[in-house]
């Protein structure tokens, strides 16, 4: 029995009018509700109970375990944390659990706690199990839930939420993905817009707007799928210039910027051999080979190379317009850039030397620093790390989200000194 303080407590009671109540009482009246010209589930449930009661002298705990494998077939009974019950189908999972009780604890669910111990929220239940749903403020329900429930609460609850959340991103998504495409001078055409729906595997223009505003399509993506595009169709070669010069020549670093412009609008290539040209790695971005970029001319002649994304770039930009300069990377396989990454996820023993396993003997990348904390079966970190370039961070991210206890990997984009 499960006690008003949420507690388990065996009790075996063997008297005639516990009998009495069982064969004529409220065991009657739930046959009278049910079906009348079959054999209910309840019957046959009486039997095998009947049959376990026979064994009298075997251990409480076993008769417990026998008791609750012989509950109904089709449905389950699930226990709350402060004793209540809670009925569902048979196969229900954690999060099925968390619906039943309310949408918003369905929606917040990251993990549980079943019989005491950590679960994952697409653990399947089974009758007689306790279960207390660990919640976080920063969980968000996604396409993959749908996969992890089997009730219809459930479903209906994650789609509306999923829906709720694409329409907040809406006009978000749908300012950047314009700004995107007049940075790349892409037109905006149904065309265009089929391309790249299509390229991106993405049932709508809403989702677009949204997967935009969530940073899981950027410019650099939007662009390769071009890219790809003109590959196949038409191809063509895009003509870049860098910047070098003698010892001997004595134009000023503006003057030079000026007339590679008038030439190009894309004239700085970031390179290793680029000696006479200065440039600076901004703090507030991180930007790291394979971002794009651009480039603000200060006073002192020195480049300081943001992400074209950067707050600070955006704000130079709109001021400072005629110190702009489109900028691009070439490889620069030796040398390892700052940048960081976060991640959360369910807590469990041997998870950091597995992450540190793949940053630093599959990934061959440098580590810098990792802050890691737990509370109550939940993990959460940041690590700054050394990286050639995009492709490389985006690599090791995926692989971490490979963890089945990693919920979320992201970049981090603020200053990481």
């Amino acid at each position: 029995m499960m006690s008003h303080e949420g507690q388990w407590v065996e009790v075996q009671i063997r008297t005639a009018r516990m009998d009495e109540i069982a064969e004529r009482g409220y065991a009657a009246h739930w046959k009278y509700k049910g079906e009348k010209d079959s054999d209910s589930g309840l019957d046959k449930w009486l039997m095998r109970i009947q049959d376990l009661l026979k064994g009298s002298e075997s251990d409480a705990l076993d008769f417990l375990d026998d008791f609750k494998m012989n509950l109904f077939a089709d449905e389950i009974f699930v226990f709350t944390p402060k004793g209540d019950l809670r009925t569902l189908p048979a196969n229900s999972t954690v999060l099925d659990f968390a619906y039943s009780i309310h949408s918003q604890l369905g929606n917040s669910c990251i993990a549980a706690k079943v019989n005491h111990k950590l679960a994952a929220i697409d653990q399947v239940l089974t009758s007689g199990d306790q279960v207390e749903i660990i919640t976080s403020k920063k969980q968000m329900p996604n396409d993959e839930w749908l996969k992890k429930v089997n009730t219809a609460r459930a479903k209906s609850a994650i789609k509306e939420a999923i829906k709720a959340e694409k329409r907040k991103y809406y006009d978000i998504g749908n300012q950047q993905f314009n700004e995107i495409l007049i940075d790349l001078k892409i037109e905006y055409r149904k065309e265009n817009i089929d391309l790249i729906l299509k390229e991106f595997d993405i049932a709508s223009v809403a989702d677009l707007y949204y997967k935009v505003a969530r940073g899981k399509i950027d410019a650099k993506a939007i662009e390769e799928a071009f890219k790809l595009h003109e590959k196949k169709n038409k191809p063509r070669r895009k003509r870049f210039l860098w910047w070098s010069r003698s010892k001997d020549d004595s134009a000023t670093l503006s003057q030079m910027i000026q007339e590679q412009t008038m030439v190009s609008p894309e004239s700085l290539v970031l390179e290793d051999d680029i000696k006479d040209i200065k440039y600076n790695i901004s703090r507030c971005c991180n930007p790291i080979p394979g971002d794009d970029v651009v480039g603000f001319l200060s006073d002192n002649d020195v480049i300081r190379i943001h992400r074209t994304n950067c707050p600070e770039a955006i704000k130079l930009m709109s001021r400072y317009g005629n110190k702009i300069i489109k900028a691009k990377w070439r490889s620069r396989d030796e040398i390892g850039f700052l940048t960081g990454i976060r991640f959360d996820g369910m807590d469990k023993k041997g998870l950091l030397n597995e992450i540190t396993n793949i940053i630093a003997e599959k990934h061959d990348v440098n580590i810098r620093s990792i802050n890691v904390k737990s509370h109550e079966g939940i993990t959460d970190g940041e690590i700054i790390l050394y990286v050639n370039d995009t492709e490389r961070l985006y690599e090791l991210m995926e692989h971490l989200r490979s963890i089945p206890q990693i919920r979320n990997v992201n970049r981090i984009n603020r200053s990481v000194e």
